[in-house]
């Protein structure tokens, strides 16, 4: 018998959260702010450059990166 989260993807519940409320910030630091929106484009644009080097659905990424909100 079929669940309700059969075939859900962390990465979907991630982009229906950011998509929920758009300008609503989500990250603040060093008196800088990020709202969802701008998360949710940051996240198009990575996806962009990744299948555009030819990453598939799938398949890993290690990324280093400062702790900062745009990460």
């Amino acid at each position: 018998m079929a669940t309700l989260h059969d075939h859900v993807t962390y990465g979907e519940i991630i982009l229906s959260a950011l998509g929920r409320f758009p300008d609503r910030v989500a990250f603040r630091q060093d008196g800088r702010s990020l709202t969802y929106r701008e998360t949710a484009e940051q996240l198009a644009r990575w996806t962009a450059v990744l299948v555009s080097r030819g990453l598939r659905p799938g398949q890993g990424v290690g990324i280093l990166s400062p702790n900062r909100p745009e990460v």
